[in-house]
């Protein structure tokens, strides 16, 4: 059986969710998890190699999980987990599956294994890693993002050509978004530049202050 842990922490958000190990009802559907008599490995992993992996008993009302689980240097502890399934009927058919978190009952796409049981991202306390981005680095993340999408490399001095499948009127909006974001990003960098160069001069002041009070005083040994 695979191996879940993570350090432990006291604040009140242990981290990011993108930190640690998801279950995703849309991908577990499309996996055939939620048919009857599913049973296997369910893993993780960075690269080609897998990290950790649970395993898991499959049915369209609930599922099972089987792993190990320690909270930073403790000893690992085996859980058997349960978790109920709901889906609700979509506009044009089919369904769109949910786990209820264990712990608050609510319906939730994702449960995270930050705890000794997987719960969902509130009852895990943990937050997105984009809502802890300075302002420059948002902006930077959604300019790198259109680049992309315009097939153009990263970075202020690559121009972004319009894409040949693009329409005019899509690629003037997508650029004209850039050079706003691309603008955001390069501003909030100069505004932090500046109070790094205030704050040097400021230390260089007081250090200064402090040696020409030193040269009059006698010293003794």
């Amino acid at each position: 059986m695979g191996g879940l842990g993570s350090g432990g922490s006291n604040r009140r958000w242990r981290g990011a969710a993108e930190g640690y190990r998801r279950l995703s009802a849309n991908t577990m559907q499309q996996r055939g998890v939620f048919q009857e008599g599913w049973s296997g490995r369910w893993g993780w992993s960075a690269g080609d190699e897998t990290t950790s992996w649970i395993w898991v008993y499959g049915g369209p009302d609930e599922i099972r999980l089987n792993f190990n689980f320690r909270q930073g240097g403790d000893d690992w502890k085996a859980v058997d987990q349960t978790v109920i399934l709901t889906r609700v009927a979509k506009p044009f058919g089919n369904s769109q599956p949910y786990f209820f978190c264990p712990q608050c009952g609510r319906r939730a796409l994702h449960l995270y294994g930050s705890q000794p049981r997987f719960l969902c991202r509130t009852c895990s306390a943990l937050t997105h890693a984009s809502s802890r981005e300075r302002s420059s680095d948002r902006a930077l993340r959604q300019a790198r993002k259109i680049r992309r999408r315009l097939g153009a490399e990263s970075g202020f001095d690559y121009p972004a050509f319009r894409p040949k499948h693009m329409r005019q009127a899509t690629y003037d909006q997508l650029y004209e978004r850039l050079q706003v974001k691309e603008a955001e990003s390069w501003d909030d960098a100069l505004r932090l530049l500046q109070r790094f160069q205030k704050s040097e001069q400021r230390i260089s002041r007081r250090r200064g202050k402090t040696a020409s009070r030193g040269r009059g005083r006698a010293a003794f040994w």
